[in-house]
């Protein structure tokens, strides 16, 4: 969504729309994109397209930095599962480094 929303802010390949790329980014952001957060903040801080508003651009960062902050706990959190998994019980039965299960084991001859 957020990608939506910096195409239609930039005009990149689709006619310029300020409202619909303020209306993407906010449907983005409320659904956990930080980028699109991050996009809003930048917009209204600037006053590209819309009156600068100090006060909205300081709500979106900081939206944006608890959102980031959200998608890097869970990163780490992963990373950790990850490292002390048994080796074949990585994520999605990998061998925890992301290679498919199996395929460390030797191949066997007929």
């Amino acid at each position: 969504m957020s990608d939506l929303g910096l195409a239609l802010h930039e005009g990149l390949g689709v006619e310029r729309d300020e409202a619909q790329a303020i209306e993407w980014l906010q449907k983005a952001a409320e659904h956990g994109d930080y980028y699109g957060a991050e996009l809003l903040a930048d917009i209204y801080r600037r006053g590209e397209g819309v009156p600068a508003d100090r006060s909205k651009a300081e709500t979106w960062q900081t939206k944006a930095q608890g959102l980031k902050a959200e998608v890097e706990r869970r990163a780490a959190s992963e990373r950790r599962r990850e490292r002390t998994a048994p080796r074949g019980e990585g994520t999605g039965g990998t061998c925890g480094l992301g290679c498919p299960r199996g395929i460390h084991e030797p191949i066997l001859s007929e």
